[in-house]
């Protein structure tokens, strides 16, 4: 404890000691983790995430619940709140809610080439783990894997980088650990040192027969969004407006072919905090996943 009274020397004395104890009891901490099991997740991913990481990765995997998502061909996906769907349904604008601007967005989740997938929210970019929209995607179990997630988020990697006293264990586990970092290394980023995306490449997803109906009302009012978004900007939450540019209206005039298929980049948005239930996983080696996938 530092106190007013006490001279520099000591006080500084002090803090190096409060240091070095939050750094033991951090150390402790993870290496508790490693073995223990999270009673409060059903998830086999518990295995392999931190308590942090699992507990956002349950949390997002249930909200896609609260998303439409419409197929729109060459692995383009929108993504849209079903609040904006309800909302259609009123004249005018909705009553706004208190508080700080807050807009209705049409996300978009796009795969390349090698099968790394993104969405234009920029989660994936930030925190190198799978987004709400991302999770309404893929809308499966089975296919939220562990190598999904940058090896930071591994409980295991970090006890054994981490800590001075993981580090100095190199056994099989280490071993593993330190390949199966090269391959992110090598494979999750791009020339320019930005992270691709979560890959789905060799987990069946991509290969699924999909179809594309442009003719459905969801289409129709994610269609309207983002012609709005275009010519007037971000669409308020709750705000209707939108529904001028309804496909149909002949007197709708935009500028919407300078849209992009995949969407108009990075923009962060406000994201629902709606808690649902836990999921259930089954069983993966991720070092194998990996190893097969890259």
């Amino acid at each position: 404890m530092i106190k007013p009274s006490m001279g520099l020397d000591k006080s500084t004395g002090n803090q190096v000691k409060q240091g070095e104890q939050q750094s033991k009891r951090r150390k402790i901490k993870m290496a508790t983790e490693l073995n223990r099991t999270m009673l409060w997740t059903r998830s086999k991913t518990k295995n392999f995430l931190t308590e942090y990481m699992e507990g956002v990765t349950v949390k997002n995997f249930d909200q896609r619940l609260h998303y439409v998502v419409c197929y729109n061909g060459n692995n383009v996906w929108w993504v849209m709140n079903k609040r904006i769907i309800d909302n259609v349904g009123n004249d005018g604008k909705c009553p706004s809610e208190q508080g700080h601007s807050k807009f209705d967005r049409v996300y978009v989740v796009t795969a390349d080439h090698d099968g790394f997938l993104v969405c234009s929210c920029g989660y994936i970019y930030q925190y190198m783990a799978p987004c709400r929209h991302f999770m309404a995607v893929i809308d499966d179990e089975k296919f939220l894997l562990p190598s999904l997630f940058h090896i930071r988020w591994w409980k295991q990697y970090n006890y054994y980088f981490a800590s001075d006293v993981g580090s100095l264990k190199v056994n099989k586990m280490h071993d593993r650990l330190v390949a199966t970092y090269n391959f992110f290394l090598e494979n999750g980023f791009d020339d320019n040192g930005v992270f691709k995306g979560c890959c789905m490449c060799d987990t069946g997803f991509l290969e699924m027969d999909r179809s594309v109906d442009l003719s459905s009302p969801t289409y129709k009012v994610m269609e309207a969004i983002r012609r709005y978004t275009n010519n007037d900007g971000p669409v308020q939450r709750n705000n209707t407006k939108f529904k001028k540019y309804l496909l149909g209206n002949e007197h709708a005039e935009d500028k919407y072919d300078e849209i992009g298929s995949h969407g108009f980049g990075l923009s962060l948005g406000h994201m629902d905090d709606d808690d649902t239930d836990a999921i259930d996983f089954s069983n993966v080696d991720v070092f194998s996943i990996c190893s097969k996938r890259w």
